[in-house]
């Protein structure tokens, strides 16, 4: 039983240490707006004079935003790894439950993929 949930806490740490390297990763990703930098775009001026300032860089980019872009990425990358997530567990699950006598992994650990899944 121990061995399963250590088991489970280094695939999560795995997981989270995963989801910091692609957020390291896209702090670039501010230039996927192409008008963004266009002075005709924003009405002929550039954004200093239109009181917006500068996005910080790296996670804090991604855990204080308020740009609409940066949010509908968050909500993305979150319903992919939900749903990888999910198919995981119910891999799992279903693999305990292809015969009675099955005991692949332990009822607690069936119980906690049960609710983690739902």
């Amino acid at each position: 039983m121990a061995a399963e949930q250590l088991a489970l806490t280094v695939l999560m740490g795995a997981l989270l240490v995963g989801i910091a390297a692609f957020l390291a990763r896209t702090e670039n990703w501010r230039t996927y707006a192409p008008l963004a930098g266009d002075p005709a775009a924003t009405g002929g001026s550039n954004e200093h004079e239109q009181g917006h300032g500068h996005k910080p860089s790296g996670v804090i980019r991604w855990l204080t935003t308020v740009d609409h872009k940066d949010i509908g990425i968050l909500y993305g990358t979150y319903g992919v790894i939900a749903f990888l997530w999910g198919g995981v567990a119910v891999l799992l699950m279903r693999l305990e439950l292809t015969t009675p006598t099955s005991t692949l992994i332990e009822p607690s650990l069936y119980n906690a993929l049960l609710t983690s899944h739902g």
